[in-house]
């Protein structure tokens, strides 16, 4: 895998999703974001960290030889276990033997290596010597070890960690035998340790002080099977802190005074003391270690990390290194090749390791900075050795020794952060100071006062939240800083609003703003006290007539000055954007998309169980959203794509209620006789039998169906804008066309009505259709709430788990629109088209009724328009009506489904009257585009696409199956919280994801060791 090229692939869709929802209409601002994108802003450089050699120091079997360690030890203690071979004897990293010695001295000692450094082995190889030594003394059972881990999951992955190096013995003659306890047990578990004691126990520090305390028969016939104890491991010492830690300490007390005072303590951790020089790093850990152990533990009982070079040579000359980058690499380079080239001593002294007293790890850093490095000692161009250094690496990864380890094994920590807000002066475009830091003034200059951008999301145009009120410094009236959420801080609502810099035309107000009854139209009483006002602006926010022209705003952000755009319903944050308009789930979801579009797309060498991403969120709550949200996310990206790929492909022109689910199912490829594609939505995929089939399969168009109307509402999710937002899908309403044109239909209307022309009926009542639609106010089965009984039993039958639709009363249904007053029992589906409504507001517009003989619509003779279009288009059959309500005798009116005819979009989004103006989206319809193409060539791999949670909620059952499917690939994502990843195989992992930057840090180090991540 080219991680670089991974790398600039993450970026430039993250890129492209954070700057899709706002496109700013100035061109300073563009010209600024552009300069601040591509340089990095957001995304800064990658960091680089190569993984250091560790220093070796014999075999076991070398040890088991000497007399230093029990022959079966080295027997126990072979890599390469299999049915067919031995496998190999166990290599001793130098830390490793440090511990073998302490713990063989039955002195207490920390081991605090880097991830894969083989820490867990640091102490089960001595321990299980001791074990099998005391056993020749006195083979009663009993339990001699026990390791207590931060969570179950990390007692999971050990476990069967030391069922691979006892695999080869049979299960009643174990050398050294071992047991969980973690409280995931069955009861006949527990008894059979309760009557045949293991050496070893697994266990987590909660269950240990139950097992102390609890007075129930087992518990205290384990905890006397344990007395004389000789070990008591804690693993992952760093996850030990605050109330926490204390409460261990305490445990580890009565522990050895009840078990064996001479109890020997054992602690592990990939971080815990970061600053001073060795001495002092130890001497931090010996006193934490000191504290939980209740026992002196010295410094120099703490075993840190003994690296050593494995380049051979000196840091190489300028002239040696200007020769080597000027010469092109070879791709068939072998390891022995690579390890001569003056670029890899470089790069192992540059980026590997340093000298401090000793070899240690050198501080990441960024490509850019490794380039200019190596620019400065070589002389080259900082962009050559760049690229030069990149291509390096990845052949220094990819080049194997003969134990198939390689040249160079390194991470890169790509950290990516949300836009947040963009600052600018109150100065004319060209001229305004534009930041991005939040700052309050231009620096050095407290007279030009920063103020938050935000933006109309139709047109662009950007406006700057104010206060209007005394500044605090000066205490003369002006312009302060708003963010755009407070609105109290005044007494009067006008104390707050917006203002915009630049000229507009006074009389543009919105047609709903104005009085037609008035020759000419004059501003209506109520909209007064929101009129703009001319204001001349100077940079620190006060009014003087040579400061810049602009436009006050008192209050909400009711309409663009810009565009026109007008709203009657919303907040103004919704109703204005910011650089960030995306929420931290969204851009999760979008980085894990990605990452696994590339890690599945690419062709490469990395096998299919190492493509897979691992992430973290920093509590529970945020893991268990992260994974709903990303897989309702690609249910939504899958249904979507599956209608543009049936409008796409096949001759499809135009999909109807009675074929869409049909089609849909057709492309996403859910007919295929493909056991994975099967086994993917159906719970039984064997089933042969047809009428079992034949149910499956109509389940699965029900799920379909349901979920495209569903996507059919108005403004569900504007950061995931559906396939009409976008422009790629248009729906129109069969015979609409005609009906307009067909004079009987509306000879009873009002004559403004009447006599106009069809297109001028037509572009009404398609505003009509269109309320009732996005309103979900349809009379379709998808959406009958008797019929999601049915389809609820169905899947839950028939789909697996991430196919089934959810509980029945969480699914949306049909609405009905009413132009009466709507019952108080009624208020929750039922959408009013009274004279108050935003449809009304809309049809009260002179415009929209062109050359037809308008007439002024008031709350008196609104009833009968609305009433007359509803009329000619039931009786032509495009909607229904029902009683609502008995004693009022009101209707509830629908949109026939049969009516709907969906229809291929031409890419430009149209715009909707009664909703914010829209805009191009180019990642969704890039996004929608590439998926239902990649549908259209019988690609099945966004069926993968999946994620689960895995924290300490998930039933342990559910926890180990979602270990062992992310262990193969199975799964492809899994969110998890600080210490569960734990228990996860990260053997064959690549990427991990850290979401939000972590309140402790420590937490995260170890997850980080093993790949790539971003942050």
């Amino acid at each position: 895998m080219d991680v670089f090229e991974f790398r600039d692939k993450l970026v430039n869709d993250y890129r492209d999703f954070t700057r899709s929802f706002i496109q700013p209409k100035a061109d300073d601002i563009n010209t600024f974001l552009d300069g601040e994108y591509g340089g990095g802003h957001y995304w800064p450089s990658p960091l680089i960290q190569i993984n250091p050699s560790y220093v070796t120091e014999g075999t076991v079997e070398s040890l088991a030889a000497q007399g230093v360690l029990h022959p079966r030890t080295a027997e126990i203690f072979r890599f390469g276990k299999n049915e067919t071979s031995p496998g190999i004897p166990a290599s001793l990293y130098k830390h490793q033997r440090q511990a073998i010695d302490f713990c063989l001295k039955f002195e207490p000692y920390v081991v605090t290596t880097g991830t894969g450094s083989g820490k867990s082995l640091a102490y089960f190889i001595p321990m299980v010597d001791a074990i099998l030594k005391a056993k020749q003394e006195d083979p009663t059972p009993r339990i001699q070890a026990i390791v207590i881990y931060p969570m179950n999951a990390l007692a999971n992955s050990q476990r069967e960690e030391l069922e691979k190096f006892l695999a080869d013995f049979p299960s009643d003659g174990k050398p050294v035998t071992y047991a969980r306890y973690t409280g995931q047990e069955s009861q006949e578990e527990r008894e059979k340790i309760k009557d045949n004691p293991p050496d070893i126990i697994l266990t987590n520090y909660m269950m240990l002080e139950l097992l102390m305390t609890r007075q129930n028969e087992r518990d205290k016939a384990v905890i006397r099977h344990a007395d004389g104890l000789q070990f008591l491991v804690l693993d992952e010492l760093h996850t030990y802190r605050g109330r926490q830690g204390a409460d261990v300490a305490m445990l580890v007390r009565r522990v050895r005074e009840r078990m064996n005072p001479d109890l020997t303590c054992i602690g592990t951790s990939a971080t815990m003391a970061t600053d001073g020089n060795r001495e002092d790093r130890q001497a931090k850990v010996a006193e934490v270690a000191s504290k939980l152990f209740g026992q002196k533990v010295p410094a120099g009982n703490i075993i840190g990390e003994t690296l050593q070079r494995q380049i051979p040579g000196d840091m190489p000359t300028q002239e040696t290194l200007s020769k080597a980058l000027s010469t092109p690499l070879d791709d068939a380079a072998t390891f022995e090749e690579l390890r001569q080239h003056p670029v890899a001593a470089w790069v192992e002294l540059t980026l590997g390791i340093v000298w401090e007293d000793g070899w240690v790890r050198a501080k990441p850093k960024t490509l850019e900075e490794a380039a200019s490095l190596l620019a400065e000692t070589s002389g080259q161009a900082p962009d050559h050795c760049q690229s030069y250094l990149a291509r390096f690496l990845l052949l220094a990864y990819r080049a194997r020794d003969i134990n198939d380890k390689p040249l160079f094994a390194f991470r890169l920590h790509q950290f990516i952060s949300g836009a947040g807000n963009l600052y600018a002066t109150l100065e004319a475009p060209g001229k305004r100071y534009l930041d991005l830091h939040g700052q309050q003034f231009v620096p050095g200059d407290r007279d030009r006062r920063f103020y938050t951008v935000h933006f109309c999301r139709g047109c662009g145009q950007e406006y700057y939240p104010v206060w209007h009120d005394a500044s605090p410094e000066t205490g003369e009236m002006g312009f302060q800083p708003r963010d755009i959420k407070e609105t109290a801080k005044g007494e009067e609502e006008t104390t707050f609003g917006f203002l915009i810099l630049g000229h507009w035309n006074e009389e543009d107000y919105p047609e709903n703003w104005l009085d037609f009854k008035k020759s000419p139209p004059r501003l209506k009483p109520h909209y007064k006290k929101y009129r703009p006002q001319e204001v001349h602006l100077l940079p620190d926010g006060t009014q003087g007539l040579e400061g810049e022209r602009g436009f006050y705003i008192p209050g909400g952000f009711r309409f663009c000055l810009s565009c026109g755009q007008a709203h009657t319903a919303g907040r103004d944050w919704t109703r204005l954007g910011s650089l960030s308009a995306e929420g931290r789930s969204s851009a999760t979801t979008t980085l894990t998309l990605s990452s696994l579009r590339y890690l599945l797309g690419a062709e490469n060498e990395l096998a299919d169980e190492a493509r897979k991403l691992l992430g973290f969120s920093d509590n529970r709550q945020d893991a268990a959203l992260q994974a709903g949200h990303f897989n309702d996310f690609m249910q939504i990206l899958l249904v979507r794509a599956g209608i543009l790929a049936s409008l796409d492909g096949g001759g499809n022109t135009e999909l109807t209620d009675q074929d869409l689910a049909q089609h849909i199912f057709n492309s996403l490829g859910l007919n295929s006789s493909d056991p994975k594609v099967r086994a993917d939505f159906l719970e039984k995929p064997d089933v042969r039998a047809p009428h079992a089939r034949r149910g499956a399969e109509e389940a699965m168009r029900n799920v379909l169906g349901y979920r495209a109307y569903h996507d059919l509402r108005r403004g569900w999710r504007y950061t995931v804008p559906n396939l009409e937002q976008v422009g790629l899908l248009k729906i129109e309403y069969g015979g609409l066309d005609e009906l307009v044109g067909l004079q009987e239909f509306w000879d009873k209307a009002p004559p403004m009505l009447a006599k106009a022309d069809p297109e001028i009926r037509f572009r009404v009542t398609r505003l009509v259709l269109d309320v009732l639609r996005k309103n979900l106010c349809l009379h379709t089965r998808y959406l009958d709430h008797e019929e999601h009984e049915k389809f609820v039993n169905a899947a839950y039958t028939h789909l697996t788990e991430k196919w089934r639709p959810g509980d029945v009363r969480d699914m949306a249904k049909a609405n009905y629109a009413v132009t009466g007053p709507r019952p108080r029992n009624r208020e929750f589906d039922l959408v009013s088209l009274g004279s108050r409504s935003r449809l009304a507001q809309e049809l009260k517009k002179p415009a929209i009724w062109g050359s037809a003989p308008f007439m002024p619509l008031d709350d008196k003779n609104w009833p009968e328009l609305i009433d007359a279009i509803l009329a000619a288009l039931e009786e032509y059959g495009l909607v229904r009506s029902v009683t609502i309500d008995d004693d009022s005798k009101l209707l509830g009116y629908q949109l026939i489904g049969e009516a709907l005819v969906w229809k291929r979009g031409s890419g430009e989004p149209e715009r909707d009257p009664l909703a914010p103006a829209a805009s191009q989206n180019p990642y969704f319809t890039e996004l929608y585009q590439a998926v239902a193409q990649s549908l259209s060539q019988q690609h099945q791999d966004w069926f993968q696409f999946m994620a689960h949670e895995h924290t300490a909620q998930v039933d342990p059952e559910d926890r180990e199956e979602r270990e062992r499917d992310f262990r193969t690939g199975d799964l492809r994502v899994m969110f998890c919280s600080p210490t569960m990843e734990l228990g996860v195989d990260i053997s064959s992992l690549n990427t991990v994801y850290l979401r939000n930057v972590p309140p402790t840090p420590a937490n995260y180090a170890g997850a980080c060791q093993h790949s790539w991540h971003m942050k």
